[in-house]
């Protein structure tokens, strides 16, 4: 039976196949809400080489993968993820793109790197994963991934960032609920979930990529506090 499972640090509960039916039949519905944000990301690839290959960390069911995939019918994809229910659902919906992609297990919480993903890459992507990391391994990760990018290549990221005030954070509340966005003194009871406090700002994340090397550093997308956001490596 499909049920939700409680966000546990380092993002293990999604290794529990309830929680990840749950997850699927939750995100079927709104899967095309999130296609304009998809293609938005896969034109942020740079056109690199004649067959590009691209790594995607924390790759879930891969949504990601099958955007890039489609849009750019010569590249070829290697999915990370631990969770053997979400790989096992993937590669169910991955089938139309034989041969131009595969798994590999990996913990993203470990320090080093997936051994069976040398590269180099011309594009590193990865939504709805890192902010399952700590800071710490964060900034580490964004450092191997530029060790590990083609120069030119890009790392795009889509994830959750933490609003810089409670008071932003209830008008994204507001926003996403289609409701007008709330005065100051409605919304002076808003705290920060214990989930909202430990995703990063924003801001800390393109520190992290600078510090790692990464050039023309941006946030490319934000709505409330999902945002698009990366670099590229120096030619």
């Amino acid at each position: 039976m499909a049920e939700r499972r409680p966000a546990e640090p380092g993002g293990y509960h999604w290794q529990d196949p309830a929680h990840v039916a749950w997850w699927t039949e939750r995100m079927d519905a709104p899967e095309q809400d999130r296609a304009r944000e998809l293609e938005f990301l896969t034109r942020l690839i740079p056109a690199l080489g004649v067959a590009p290959r691209v790594l995607d960390l924390g790759a879930g069911y891969g949504a990601v993968s099958a955007a890039v995939l489609a849009a750019l019918p010569t590249a070829s994809a290697m999915l990370v993820d631990f969770s053997a229910p979400m790989m096992a659902e993937g590669a169910a919906r991955l089938s139309g793109f034989a041969g131009r992609w595969r798994y590999t297990t990996w913990d993203l919480n470990q320090p080093g790197w997936p051994p069976d993903a040398a590269g180099p890459f011309e594009a590193v992507v990865s939504a709805q994963a890192l902010h399952h990391l700590s800071d710490e391994r964060k900034a580490a990760l964004y450092s191997d991934v530029y060790a590990h990018l083609t120069p030119g290549g890009a790392f795009l990221i889509w994830d959750p960032v933490r609003p810089p005030q409670p008071y932003l954070a209830a008008i994204y509340d507001a926003a996403a609920q289609g409701e007008q966005a709330p005065t100051l003194a409605a919304a002076a009871g808003r705290t920060l979930s214990a989930h909202e406090a430990g995703v990063a700002l924003l801001t800390d994340h393109l520190v992290w990529l600078r510090a790692a090397g990464f050039g023309a550093v941006d946030c490319f997308w934000k709505r409330g506090s999902s945002a698009i956001f990366g670099g590229y490596k120096p030619g």
